[in-house]
């Protein structure tokens, strides 16, 4: 059961005192990791317990000493729809489905080469070639590896299109997640550090057609990302996830790439 999503505390809505403390995206890290982050930019780890709807707390939670040891949620017809936060504050879910609903089970082929043609015309370098492999051993791990030999780990998480990147990575603190595309049921893509699009080897680059500006024709609803580097631009929508920062440049940069 999925636990992942955009949460809002409703109980100040009439009374007034709300603030970015109460809208909340729970991202899964690993398979037994999540964090809570608000819009406040104030996060803390949440742990797997035995019980699938409590969550546990640590010590970097700001809560903690006052006895806000875990998160408890709430399910409805299979789905979780709600979370108690600090204070026993209700959250509700902004789209109570779990993300693996969503796409019938289906499963992708993530593994594979991948290069960015962001810096085709100029700065292009190693880090710009890149394998995705798929542990032999662990099978919900794998590991991005550039061409310069930096690699680190990356994490399945509860969408079949999203891995969540591993502590070992030196983008770790600006991003969290690959983010990968599909276009008939095949990864094409995958937005990597600073959101910056990769394609898979086996697609041309094409740039001679144009696309809707906040949509590629044909493909999934995940989004290639931002070409920059800072996060935190304005955010595109996956059903049932949290928002994540997009770029109309980086949007273009797929649908070309797809044409």
């Amino acid at each position: 059961m999925g636990v992942t999503g955009t949460y809002v505390c409703h109980d100040y809505d009439d009374v007034g005192g709300r603030n970015e403390w109460h809208t909340v995206t729970i991202t899964q890290l690993a398979p037994k990791s999540c964090i809570w982050r608000n819009t406040a930019g104030v996060a803390w780890a949440l742990s797997a317990t035995s019980d699938p709807l409590v969550w546990a707390t640590g010590p970097d939670c700001c809560y903690y000493e006052d006895g806000h040891k875990a998160a408890k949620f709430t399910a409805k017809n299979g789905a979780v729809i709600s979370v108690a936060g600090p204070g026993h504050e209700s959250f509700v879910r902004e789209h109570s489905i779990d993300l693996a609903e969503t796409y019938n089970g289906q499963s992708f082929e993530l593994a594979g080469s991948y290069e960015c043609h962001a810096y085709d015309e100029g700065g292009k370098n190693d880090w710009h070639y890149v394998t995705i492999e798929q542990s032999g051993v662990a099978p919900e791990t794998f590991t991005w590896k550039n061409k310069a030999g930096a690699s680190w780990t990356l994490n399945r998480t509860d969408h079949p299109l999203i891995l969540a990147v591993g502590e070992d990575c030196p983008y770790f603190e600006e991003t969290k997640t690959a983010l990968f595309t599909c276009k008939g049921g095949e990864v094409v893509s995958v937005a990597g550090p600073g959101n910056e699009p990769y394609l898979k080897k086996r697609y041309t680059h094409n740039c001679n057609s144009t696309a809707k500006d906040n949509e590629a024709p044909g493909t999934s609803t995940v989004d290639a990302g931002s070409a920059q580097h800072i996060p935190g631009t304005s955010t595109t929508h996956i059903p049932g996830f949290p928002g994540f920062p997009g770029t109309a440049a980086a949007r273009t940069l797929l649908c070309c790439s797809l044409s």
